[in-house]
């Protein structure tokens, strides 16, 4: 995700938590890791490019495609209305 310098690893992942408790098809999140942050090349002065892996399991039954790409498409959305965070192209 690409952020402004200002917002840290630490506000994402606390908007990433609300949303798991907020939004039901997040429940599926069962850990978030920060594995790399870039700046330079590519990105704008003010922005800094935050990697994180999440890892996704429903303990009632096989985890489907649909709802990864629902749950992730709704962090992703968190991140962009809290954070004005954006998927780095």
């Amino acid at each position: 995700l690409v952020v402004k310098h200002g917002i840290s690893a630490q506000d994402l992942i606390d908007t990433f938590l609300a949303e798991k408790k907020t939004n039901k098809i997040c429940g599926v999140l069962q850990a978030i890791v920060l594995f790399d942050e870039y700046r330079g090349n590519g990105l704008e002065n003010d922005e800094k490019s935050l990697a994180f892996r999440f890892t996704l399991q429903d303990t009632k039954s096989t985890l489907q495609d649909d709802d990864v790409d629902a749950a992730m498409a709704a962090l992703i959305n968190a991140a962009g209305n809290a954070c004005g965070g954006k998927l780095r192209e």
